[in-house]
Parts: structure tokens; sequence; C-alpha cells
């Protein structure tokens, strides 16, 4: 190692019969062939398992969400998400059309609903609530 630039010379050694020599030790490094690229396909499989939207208003969210279920499900499949939460303002009407968008992409659909606290305030606060279990959607509902 030169210490003065911090770096590592390997260079082959004829002494050695060709093997590498790094400083004054000599090794046998055998060359690993490079690992298998994934095809388009597993890349993708690898993508989805990366990221989830948990709030997204679709088209039943009068005034403030745009797209319908299908719409957002092909997207979000298009940006490897690997779930998409529906979660409409102060109700469910959107996960029927989310479930079967779901089924149709093969995205996971996450049950939710955005709620707003204090309606009457100049900022209203909201918050988002996401179904985990039966019971979690049986409450929610």
């Amino acid at each position: 190692m030169d210490v003065e630039s911090n770096a590592l010379v390997v260079a082959p050694s004829p002494a050695c019969g060709g093997r590498l020599e790094c400083g004054r030790e000599a090794r046998n490094i055998l060359a690993a062939p490079p690992p298998p690229q994934p095809s388009p396909a597993a890349r993708r499989r690898e993508q989805v398992h990366g990221y989830a939207e948990l709030h997204c208003l679709s088209d039943f969210s009068f005034g403030r969400g745009a797209s319908n279920a299908a719409e957002l499900f092909e997207r979000a499949q298009q940006q490897g998400y690997s779930a998409l939460a529906i979660t409409d303002e102060c109700s469910l009407a959107g996960i029927v059309r989310g479930l079967e968008a779901s089924r149709a992409t093969g995205l996971r659909m996450i049950v939710g609903s955005e709620v707003t606290l204090d309606a009457d305030s100049a900022t209203p606060l909201k918050l988002v609530l996401l179904v985990e279990t039966r019971e979690g959607y049986s409450s929610l509902c």
C-alpha cells in the first residue's frame, strides 16, 4: 500500500508465475465470474418491492382527486411501486374500483381514508387512516 496516495497497487509478477502481487506478499486471486445480470422482468420485480404510496386520492374525492383507480394503479405499476393506498376523503368509495385495478395490475392495494379532524379551523387538520386487519377495516367503516 502506498502510504502517501492511499492507493493499492496490484500488478502481475513474472517471478511468481504470473500471480498477482500486492506489495511484498504474493497471492493467487481467482477471478470470480461476474454475477449474472437480472432479466428486465426480475429488475421490475425488485423495484416493485421498494416503494408504496400511502396517501392517494381517486376521482371519488370530488374536487381533489382527478384520476380513476385504473389509471392510478397503471401509473403506480409503471413507476415500480409495490403497493398503493386508496385514501379518499372521508369515505371508502374508491376501494371497489381500487380492488379491481389492483387485481388487474398485480399491485397490492392498501385500504384507507383521509379524515378531517378540525373542519372549522382556518387550516383543517387531516389524518390518513390505513387498514391493517379485518377488524381495522370494520372500525374504519
